[in-house]
């Protein structure tokens, strides 16, 4: 198959729009009627955008974002999960497969369950360096792990305190619990090395940003 094409953030946000503006063109029936006015504006498909970029990261697909809306009572679930599969739909006619960058990731990590591109990928590299791991997300650490999983030399750099893009699905129980989800050979937790001089920020710099921290409502 040819390579696929990248889906750009705005691409992808003109897509949305785009599939939006056909199903109200159609009465929109598969949505609520008080949001079906708001199916016009750019700020509804922006969010819808991110809503199903943070489901798709935690391994949600269509069928389970309609089951829990519908458990939870959230009838816009049920329309966004109902819209995520005519979204994953949109270009099984398209000669040329084109992903946004979930999908991408989710494709790889796929392709890491066949057996023989898991050996072949995991062969060719002696070791995995990841950087400012704090800013990983679901899906990117399940490909890293079919990637460089099982005690393989993986070096993973991070800071919990500079974690500050969980809007864009970013999860920092990621690296909290690396050595947990990425154990060594043996079976044993990672190991830690804590680095204790900073060259990004001062001590007192440090510490304010922790105090305004210490009152954010946050896990």
């Amino acid at each position: 198959e040819p390579p696929p094409g990248l889906l750009t953030a705005p691409e992808q946000l003109l897509e949305i729009r785009r599939l939006l503006l056909g199903e109200l063109e159609d009465g929109a029936p598969h949505w609520p009627e008080e949001l079906r006015e708001l199916l016009k504006t750019r700020g509804f498909a922006e969010e819808l955008r991110d809503l199903l970029a943070r489901a798709a990261e935690r391994g949600l697909g269509p069928a389970d974002l309609v089951g829990l809306g519908t458990e939870l009572g959230r009838p816009e679930w049920v329309a966004a999960g109902r819209f995520f599969q005519r979204y994953l739909d949109r270009f099984d006619v398209d000669p040329v497969r084109t992903l946004d960058y979930t999908e991408l990731i989710q494709a790889a990590a796929g392709l890491l369950t066949r057996e023989d591109v898991w050996r072949r990928e995991r062969a060719a590299y002696d070791a995995v360096f990841v950087d400012e791991y704090q800013d990983t997300d679901p899906a990117q650490e399940t490909l890293l792990r079919r990637l460089a999983g099982g005690g393989r030399d993986l070096i993973a750099v991070g800071d919990p305190d500079q974690s500050i893009y969980g809007f864009r699905g970013a999860d920092v129980t990621g690296i909290l619990r690396f050595p947990e989800r990425f154990r060594t050979r043996d079976g044993r937790p990672a190991p830690v090395l804590a680095l204790r001089t900073s060259r990004r920020s001062g001590a007192a710099l440090l510490a304010a940003s922790r105090r305004v921290a210490a009152r954010l409502p946050a896990p």
